[in-house]
């Protein structure tokens, strides 16, 4: 006689996750190491489960086109996320038309963008 096994129930939703997005124009891995610290101890201060942080290394600020927010859209458009975390709006770019082509294309994933300094420029936000 086999045994019976009961059919696996999903009684919860899945655990939706939080991504870090560093962008580090001049790839500097030590600084990068403390960023990544720095994400990392935000999502944990605030109970969140950081799933990766992703990273763009020498792309100049003005470049929208990125290997690794490319691929952090990707991620988004694959699972329930609360939030993409960046240390400061610098991360996305310190070009305001960049600036606001990156957030459009997180906010169309339906994702929050959470600046940990805190510290939003409103003419880098809502300028194009």
């Amino acid at each position: 006689m086999k045994p019976e096994t009961e059919p696996v129930r999903l009684s919860a939703p899945p655990e939706s996750s939080v991504y870090g997005y560093l962008l580090a124009e001049v790839p500097d891995e030590i600084q990068i190491g403390l960023w990544r610290k720095e994400i990392a101890a935000f999502c944990e201060t605030r109970g969140h489960r950081l799933a990766l942080v992703f990273v763009d290394r020498g792309i100049p600020h003005e470049q929208v086109a990125r290997i690794g927010f490319t691929a952090l859209l990707d991620a988004l458009a694959l699972r329930a996320t609360q939030a993409v975390v960046v240390p400061s709006l610098d991360h996305l770019s310190s070009n305001n038309h960049a600036i606001s082509v990156l957030r459009r294309s997180i906010r169309r994933t339906g994702t929050d963008l959470v600046v940990i300094d805190g510290e939003v420029d409103d003419v880098k936000v809502d300028g194009a």
